[in-house]
């Protein structure tokens, strides 16, 4: 696990690595380019390349921030469930797994007696998080459940009713419940809540709010409430997280 900057307008000509990597945007973006396909990597990006892929990067005004993994080769059997993620270019889009990567690099960056454990824990859980999300699906996704994520990323913040948004899709609140669990293995109410969250989380790194406006804000009836949320999700109260990240 490697924390790493990259300058602004860097240019990597095509090159390999001798392991496969999984990255995570945190901040900045750069382009990467590999057997004609042009990917855009910005915050919250995941990428993840095979052992020996052929690619370039070419790096955006701001530089990169990125956390990169790098599986253990020897270690084959521990990351057999998710080589389906690691023995391709995947290009994934997850706030969620971008927070914890955070988490990865606060640990790198204060290490303690219970950091290695704490790493192997996080970095686990991003590749299942990851891996989830790269499964073909198994059946193919009504149409409505586009416009139902589009509003959820459009309102989370505002509160959402269900029976009014079932009413727009003209379908019921238990079938849309039902049918968006199983295609995005989540609960709304629990996809709503990471939406909050990581919206809160990005308020912390780059705005200097105030921890109560940003509880309030994310719809937290209480700052302790919202505290033990953040804690639950990113692994850090939100005072500490906002530190970690200014270190």
């Amino acid at each position: 696990m490697t924390e790493v900057w990259f300058p602004a307008h860097l240019k990597l000509e095509p090159h390999r690595h001798d392991r496969g990597s999984f990255a995570t945007i945190l901040e900045g973006s750069f382009d990467l380019r590999s057997m004609g396909r042009s990917l855009e990597c910005l915050p919250s990006t995941v990428l993840t390349e095979p052992l020996g892929n052929l690619h370039g990067n070419r790096f955006g005004n701001q530089g990169a921030h990125v956390l990169v993994m790098q599986p253990d080769p020897q270690q084959e059997d521990v990351f057999y469930p998710c080589r389906h993620l690691l023995d391709s270019i995947t290009h994934i889009e997850h706030g969620g797994i971008r927070s914890l990567a955070w988490r990865l690099a606060y640990e790198l960056r204060a290490p303690d007696s219970a950091s290695g454990l704490a790493m192997q824990g996080i970095g686990f859980d991003m590749l299942a998080t990851a891996a989830r999300l790269h499964q073909p699906r198994r059946s193919t996704p009504p149409a409505w459940l586009t416009m139902v994520e589009d509003y959820l990323r459009a309102h989370y913040l505002n509160g959402v009713d269900l029976s009014a948004l079932a009413t727009e899709v003209d379908t019921h609140p238990t079938h849309l419940s039902r049918v968006f669990r199983q295609h995005y293995r989540e609960p709304i109410s629990a996809f709503v809540r990471r939406l909050r969250l990581e919206w809160a989380a990005t308020q912390l790194a780059t705005s200097g709010d105030s921890i109560a406006h940003i509880a309030q804000c994310a719809g937290f009836s209480d700052q302790s409430h919202f505290t033990r949320a953040f804690k639950q999700f990113i692994g850090l109260p939100p005072g500490r997280y906002r530190r970690a990240l200014k270190a």
